[in-house]
């Protein structure tokens, strides 16, 4: 895992786009972050698209959780 600031942790190539949703983690999973729960009910959202840079257990705990 990255720490915030650190080397590697920048965005490349992609720059987010100013709607863009950027929520930090410290743990596996995306939900470990309770942000991102509390966005989505307030939103309505009910089915998200996981997408991935790298397939290892961070893509297996958010689908879990």
């Amino acid at each position: 895992m990255f720490l915030p600031h650190s080397k590697g942790i920048e965005f490349h190539p992609v720059i987010p786009d100013i709607n863009d949703i950027i929520l930090e983690k410290n743990s596996w999973s995306a939900f470990s972050n309770p942000a991102l729960d509390m966005y989505l009910k307030k939103n309505k959202i009910k089915d998200i698209i996981i997408t991935v840079v790298d397939t290892q257990c961070c893509v297996l705990a958010t689908a879990i959780d």
